[in-house]
């Protein structure tokens, strides 16, 4: 078990603190220590030093687990163990993955989170920066081809160029062609025909 990462143990003192830093909430929902997948976070990704600079840079994290908080699960919709959401300070859940990942993938998909963030909040530079950071330092991520799609999206959102947008879909076209991301881009070579 790892100490990079100070988990707080109480989502209400989480939410307080993330709307006095204004950051959001990384909440780890976990079932140890039965639960395989939490375990191997516990042990492979947490202590990651590059996965703990990350998460305490940019998230207040907290771990809450389900032998204590089975009436908050419940609420909350978690179904499987480990659920990772990331909440604004007011508790809303901005983003949310299910399962295991080992350290190089949890990263990439903490930045995914943590993009989407600043796109839901309007700091759409920031949302362009950090799409593209994931399109290019983690390409091989299962994660990228999402990221060229918002990337797409955010930069269209930032300039309302159909080119910035299309230029990010085509890349994923090319990139990524077998993805879920890739066929929600091809509606350029559809709007082509039109």
């Amino acid at each position: 078990m790892s100490d990079l990462i100070p988990w707080l143990h109480s989502l209400p003192d989480a939410l307080w603190r993330a709307g006095k830093e204004r950051r959001p909430v990384l909440l780890d929902w976990s079932d140890l220590p039965t639960c395989v997948g939490c375990v191997s976070l516990e042990n492979n990704t947490y202590p990651d030093r590059e996965v703990a600079a990350y998460v305490n840079r940019n998230f207040v994290p907290v771990q809450l687990n389900q032998r204590e908080f089975q009436e908050l699960f419940d609420r909350r919709g978690v179904i499987w163990t480990p659920t990772v959401s990331v909440l604004n300070a007011k508790g809303l859940e901005l983003d949310r993955w299910v399962g295991y990942l080992p350290p190089a993938e949890f990263l990439a998909r903490a930045k995914f989170a943590r993009a989407r963030v600043s796109l839901l909040s309007g700091n759409l530079t920031e949302a362009v920066e950090a799409f593209d950071d994931i399109a290019e330092h983690h390409a091989q991520s299962f994660i990228a081809a999402d990221a060229l799609y918002w990337l797409g999206v955010a930069k269209w959102k930032a300039t309302r160029s159909f080119d910035a947008l299309s230029g990010e879909w085509q890349k994923l076209l090319e990139l990524y062609p077998s993805s879920e991301a890739a066929v929600k881009a091809s509606c350029l070579s559809v709007a082509e025909q039109v």
